[in-house]
């Protein structure tokens, strides 16, 4: 990573992660984990088939899932409930997860 990069990716631990500010910790796969989950909102899915969701975005450390990167359609146990992965990026030091879950 880049000096700006590396700096990117402290600024993101020291403020983002911060329990002060937005950071909370989360019981992910069975492991305490200082992170971001930025959701639950609901999804109204499909009405007609009685289909309702909810989504979510998990923002970690990189580095700080046992479980390490996750791809697409896998499963992700945070705090007692099963989220599917819809997608997995890393960025400035951190991993990003869009993820959806019926509800």
């Amino acid at each position: 990573m880049s000096a700006f990069g590396d700096q990117l990716a402290a600024d993101a631990r020291s403020v983002f992660l911060n329990g002060d500010e937005w950071g909370s910790t989360h019981r992910i796969e069975g492991a305490d984990v200082v992170c971001l989950l930025d959701g639950p909102s609901s999804d109204p899915g499909h009405r007609d088939l009685a289909i309702v969701g909810a989504s979510a975005t998990l923002y970690v450390p990189q580095g700080a899932l046992a479980c390490g990167r996750l791809r697409p359609g896998s499963t992700l146990e945070i705090d007692d409930l099963c989220w599917v992965v819809e997608s997995w990026a890393s960025e400035a030091g951190m991993e990003v997860a869009a993820l959806t879950r019926s509800v």
